[in-house]
């Protein structure tokens, strides 16, 4: 079973090969925290994002 670190410590070719083919690979459980670690790197990347946007804006 992948831990929660292992999975942070994939390279993207990797996490992308789960993404894709992970229900056939991975348990539900290993499946789902891969899906949440690339959920999460979204979500800070976007919110990177916006606070950019936002200091712009206050220009």
């Amino acid at each position: 079973m992948l831990s929660r670190v292992e999975i942070e410590n994939l390279p993207a070719h990797e996490l992308e090969i789960l993404m894709e083919y992970g229900q056939d690979l991975l348990s539900p459980s290993e499946l789902l925290g891969v899906q949440l670690f690339i959920q999460r790197i979204g979500g800070m990347q976007n919110a990177r994002q916006a606070i950019e946007m936002l200091k712009k804006l206050g220009q």
